[in-house]
């Protein structure tokens, strides 16, 4: 029986500077749908770049993502499918600061065809799921680390993707709300059915998950396929 896919990318290439700098070295990679995924590999081995290639935040200057069964190739085709199937959470929480926490999460739904009013509902449910309703109207200014990359979670999971990207989404969170992030994203994991992809240094986290993706020079390749936690 032929495994389903998320995302399948083959012979990604990315360089800079004229191509005097390779951070992407034609990476294959197959990411079953539904999987926990770990990016791992040492500082400048390509993880971001390659995850920003996924989500077509990146051109590449070669190769091809194929999302499902579609591959996007324009920029508006990727900001489609970006809206309407992948979430994605930074380690920078990316909050608009004249926002409130409810509307950081309803502005991810603009260009949807939900009523203003189911927005709102919407957005406050998924501040709910978070564990982030009791500061639904304050702005992140007066929120602390944690409490704001809860809410870049919720705004991740707004128009229901199917897959999940997060970029170091600990980071720049202490011990105890970094666990309180990791338990929620594979808490949704499981109960929402996404496939996620994180990118981490973290060998502990990448042991959670249930694939690890080593990247090294801008190659990478999938090592070890069980879950070890």
């Amino acid at each position: 029986m032929t495994e389903t896919l998320a995302i399948r990318a083959r012979g990604l290439e990315r360089t800079f500077r004229r191509g005097a700098v390779r951070a992407l070295a034609g990476v294959d990679i197959d990411v079953p749908a539904g999987a926990s995924v770990a990016i791992t590999g040492p500082s400048g081995s390509g993880k971001t770049t390659l995850l920003h290639a996924l989500a077509g935040l990146l051109p590449v200057t070669a190769g091809e993502v194929r999302i499902g069964q579609e591959v996007p190739r324009t920029p508006a085709d990727w900001a489609r499918f970006r809206r309407d199937h992948i979430g994605l959470v930074f380690q920078d929480d990316w909050l608009l600061r004249r926002l409130s926490a409810v509307e950081n999460v309803e502005i991810a739904m603009q260009g949807t065809h939900l009523p203003p009013r189911e927005q709102r509902q919407r957005a406050l449910d998924l501040l709910d799921r978070v564990n982030a309703r009791a500061f639904a109207h304050r702005r992140p200014a007066g929120l602390s680390g944690g409490e704001r990359q809860r809410i870049a979670v919720a705004r991740s999971l707004a128009n229901r993707p199917s897959i999940l990207l997060a970029d170091e989404p600990t980071g720049e969170l202490d011990s105890f709300n970094a666990e309180q992030i990791l338990r929620l994203l594979f808490a949704l994991h499981g109960t929402e059915g996404l496939t996620l992809m994180i990118v981490t240094h973290d060998t502990a986290l990448a042991a959670r998950c249930a694939l690890q993706f080593r990247m090294h020079d801008g190659r990478g390749r999938f090592s070890g396929t069980e879950k070890t936690e």
